[in-house]
């Protein structure tokens, strides 16, 4: 054998050498339990997670109720039929700002509660009550601050009170624009990630004495807006992704009977500080589904076909369930959590015999568990 020779056998050898090499690789990262930990321990990422925070609380959703066992059957129903793909492999994981306390914050919820309509003579709680109560005797409402977190909770029974929502008066623009403004003015606008965000309307009519959703603007008498921050081009979403952590009930605003203007409302407020440089290593796309189909992601919203937006949920059967929509986003809440983390958001539909459906959304947590404390 010529020299010419041997180092043309020596360079084959090293290529096939090498495809082996990949394939035996690819072998055991597909078929063999911790094989990708081993592969990433010999082959180290250029870019490590950056774990900061050490080891992160679990995250604790709130299920939406069903009638019956939850127990359905799951397909996948995206356009191309396949999970997404080009997802991170890691996520920054972003902290949130303990409220502060503040001697002012008394004086906060009381002038909150009268630009929504409500005045001294209608406060039923003492001064020295971490939390305001008022009630308006003359629309029956309850409005309630949390003068620790500024949480504000305000409900109305809307039910035969049509005659004080004028019809024609609303679009979803105007909706979205009276919503922000009441919010600019109470201090609940300030977080410069709603600017980023997105909003929703739903616009209403009465019919008969329950408002139901309408599409013409001719009819409208009252909205439904919901304000979502987003973060670094993900969206933040709380409890019920249908639910705005910042949403109203309104009407156009009027001069008179101004408790009427925004007859319900809740505002949560957690400050998020926005750079961060801890990043954390999360679960597979393919995994998070694995367990979705196995019933163990977190039911959190469904909205049955038809349902008004304007009234609460009533359980419903789900027997079946087709998921169209998977996408990352970051979990707020209604208490305090010390720090925003990632979720995996699978969106669908749902059937059950003998009736419509509607739309269904599960969570299930990003992180993978080895950065989780035991729960």
């Amino acid at each position: 054998m010529t020299l010419t020779e041997a180092s043309a056998t020596t360079k084959k050898a090293v290529v096939i050498f090498g495809i082996v090499a990949v394939v035996y690789y690819i072998f055991l990262l597909l078929f063999f339990p911790g094989a990708k930990a081993l592969f990433k321990a010999i082959f180290p990422e250029k870019d490590p997670p950056n774990p900061v925070f050490g080891m992160l609380p679990p995250l604790e959703f709130t299920e939406k109720s069903t009638k019956g066992d939850f127990n359905p059957s799951f397909k996948l129903d995206t356009n191309n039929g396949k999970l997404p793909v080009d997802l991170p492999e890691k996520m920054t994981v972003y902290e949130v700002k303990k409220t502060v306390p503040s001697f002012e914050k008394g004086k906060d919820a009381i002038s909150t509660a009268a630009a929504l309509g409500y005045t001294d003579d209608d406060l039923v709680t003492s001064l020295k009550e971490p939390v305001y109560k008022w009630r308006k005797l003359l629309s029956n409402g309850i409005l309630e601050i949390d003068t620790d977190n500024r949480h504000i909770s305000m409900s109305t029974v809307l039910r035969g009170k049509s005659e004080y929502f004028p019809r024609g008066e609303l679009t979803k623009q105007s909706a979205i624009n009276y919503a922000r403004d009441i919010f600019k003015t109470i201090g609940r606008f300030e977080d410069p990630l709603y600017k980023d965000g997105t909003q929703t309307a739903v616009l209403g009519q009465f019919t008969g004495a329950q408002p139901v959703e309408t599409q013409t603007e001719a009819d409208a008498q009252i909205a439904k807006v919901d304000f979502y921050r987003s973060i670094n081009e993900f969206p933040i979403l709380g409890p019920d992704p249908k639910v705005g952590m910042l949403y109203t009930v309104l009407r156009k605003p009027q001069k008179e009977t101004i408790y009427y203007n925004f007859p319900v409302m809740e505002s949560w407020y957690w400050e998020i500080s926005p750079q961060s440089d801890a990043s954390y290593q999360i679960i597979n796309v393919a995994d998070a589904w694995n367990f979705v189909k196995q019933n163990k992601g977190v039911v959190v919203s469904i909205v049955p076909e038809n349902s008004s937006p304007f009234e609460s949920y009533t359980p419903v059967l789900v027997e079946e369930v087709f998921i169209n929509n998977i996408y990352l986003a970051y979990y707020d809440n209604y208490y305090y959590q010390p720090y925003l983390q990632p979720i995996y958001v699978f969106e669908g539909t749902y059937t059950t015999i003998g009736t419509q459906g509607g739309t269904i959304t599960f969570y299930y947590p990003a992180i993978s568990p080895e950065y989780i404390k035991a729960n």
